[in-house]
C-alpha cells in the first residue's frame, strides 16, 4: 500500500534481493551469489533449499558449530 504513495521509500525487488544477500553469513552469502537471485522470494528460497539439504545429510555439516555431547 505505502509504495502506491511513496513509491520512493519502498526499494525495488532487486535491491531488497541484494540486501538481504548482503546480510547473509559469509558461507551463505558466497553460495547465493553464485546464483544471482533477481528477487528477495528467489534468495530466499535458495537459502532454505540448502538448509533443508544440510538437515537432511548432517554429514556436510559435522564440522560446524558446537559438540553434540557438549554438558
Amino acid at each position: 500500500m505505502m509504495s502506491r504513495f511513496a513509491s520512493k521509500m519502498v526499494p525495488i525487488e532487486a535491491a531488497k534481493a541484494d540486501k538481504f544477500v548482503r546480510g547473509l553469513k559469509l558461507n551463505l552469502h558466497g553460495f547465493v551469489r553464485v546464483f544471482r537471485p533477481t528477487t528477495h522470494d528467489d534468495a530466499l528460497h535458495l537459502i532454505v533449499d540448502m538448509s533443508l539439504h544440510e538437515r537432511a545429510d548432517p554429514s556436510k555439516t559435522a564440522g560446524k558449530g558446537q559438540p553434540q555431547d557438549k554438558r
